[in-house]
């Protein structure tokens, strides 16, 4: 099966490649579109830095989508409190 997903370029400041990631995500899956500052702010992204992935699915479901995330790494400072997503 061949899924067609918009490509979307990595044009801001190069550390945003999980926006970019979640671009693809939100306008296949849901139709929308968000500018790469918007989805810094929807995750929290601060300043240079880079964006971890628990920070792009605790917004991905927060904006709708049902979403898991598997992980062998310590997740609970990221869960605000939650007991999983």
């Amino acid at each position: 099966m061949i899924i067609d997903l918009p490509f979307y370029k990595n044009d801001g400041n190069g550390k945003q490649c999980l926006q970019v990631a979640m671009k693809t995500v939100l306008k296949h899956f849901m139709n929308l579109e968000f500018s790469l500052s918007h989805l810094d702010e929807l995750t929290g992204r601060r300043g240079d830095f880079w964006t971890y992935t628990p920070q792009i699915v605790s917004a991905l479901h927060d904006l709708g989508l049902d979403v898991e995330f598997y992980s062998n790494q310590l997740l609970e400072p990221f869960l605000e409190g939650e007991s999983f997503i």
